[in-house]
């Protein structure tokens, strides 16, 4: 599977917050309940618990695609390291001389910048500007990717906070029911 169709197959993180209804946080009526406050009281209830409901199915798909993002984002990073060894090997340049996390701690290797081998012909330089234009498309892919998760993961605070101001008033309106 593609990296392309691989995200197209997770939930948009945007999708999953249409529009949270604000918690009324208006004071419950005191004293003896009317009928109709009664009946007012309830229907908020139903309705925010309906909400919760609604909410709970929204954060628990946004909270299973966060492994999928973060396994998007581990293999996205690999193709982009793929991606920038083919380009220095169509340059003509070692890997071993362009690595910055190189096992070698060699002078020679710290010390000597790295060159191509021999000058690049048309062709050669048609085929770098192909891997390294592949090397641009996957950083950014990958940037996309990191922002995807980042979203996920903010949604998946707002669902929860949500869900936490929804609980807390329901309790309230439990307990004014039952007086």
């Amino acid at each position: 599977m593609t990296t392309t169709s691989f995200m197209n197959s997770l939930p948009s993180p945007a999708s999953s917050i249409t529009a949270l209804d604000t918690i009324a946080t208006s004071p419950l009526p005191s004293g003896e309940l009317s009928e109709d406050a009664r009946a007012q009281l309830q229907g908020e209830l139903d309705h925010i618990r309906q909400s919760v409901l609604d909410t709970q199915l929204a954060y628990n798909t946004t909270h299973a695609s966060i492994p999928t993002y973060q396994q998007l984002v581990l293999t996205t990073h690999a193709q982009v390291a793929a991606a920038k060894q083919a380009v220095l090997k169509a340059k003509g340049i070692s890997s071993s001389n362009a690595s910055s996390t190189s096992n070698s701690a060699s002078p020679s290797n710290a010390s000597s910048p790295p060159s191509p081998s021999s000058p690049l012909g048309e062709q050669q330089q048609a085929s770098l500007r192909e891997l390294e234009q592949e090397h641009i498309e996957l950083g950014l892919r990958l940037s996309q990717v990191l922002r995807d998760k980042a979203e996920a993961e903010e949604t998946k605070k707002r669902l929860n906070d949500y869900m936490l101001k929804a609980k807390s008033r329901i309790k309230e309106l439990e307990q004014r029911l039952r007086e």
